[in-house]
């Protein structure tokens, strides 16, 4: 077997060809087979194992390459749950304005300056001596 290596080797660097008719270039991607060189004469075999992992793998080609290209904003999908999504934004939206609304409805009850807590402190101040005075007369 080594020999006949060797001589395909040879024949291959002077010529291009490998030296044996058996052994034929690929042509064409419809059988490819390789040679099998062993104790036996030179053939060309493609195993149906190997053949089924090449295919297997030319499949995953076209779904990385049908991925990359994929436009995934013009499916239905896609374009369904960008509108809900905003859906729910303005949704939101609205629901902030009725509370922002709403607050501003009941600002009006706090609505003071601070010169009326210090009226009011002194109000509270002077019950305080009123009371305090009351006891003391007791």
């Amino acid at each position: 077997m080594s020999k006949k290596l060797v001589m395909s080797w040879v024949s291959f660097a002077k010529t291009g060809e490998p030296g044996n008719r058996e052994w034929r270039p690929v042509n064409g991607r419809d059988k490819a087979e390789y040679a099998v060189l062993d104790d036996g004469p030179v053939r060309m075999e493609l195993p149906e194992a190997f053949s089924k992992r090449i295919g297997f793998l030319e499949e995953m080609s076209g779904l990385i390459q049908a991925y990359r290209t994929f436009d995934f904003g013009s499916h239905p999908a896609v374009e369904k749950m960008m509108k809900d999504k905003e859906k729910v934004r303005e949704e939101e939206e609205q629901e902030e304005e009725t509370r922002q609304k709403d607050l501003g409805d009941g600002d009006e009850q706090f609505d003071f300056t601070f010169d009326e807590i210090d009226d009011d402190k002194d109000f509270a101040n002077d019950v305080e001596d009123e009371i305090e005075n009351e006891h003391d007369e007791l």
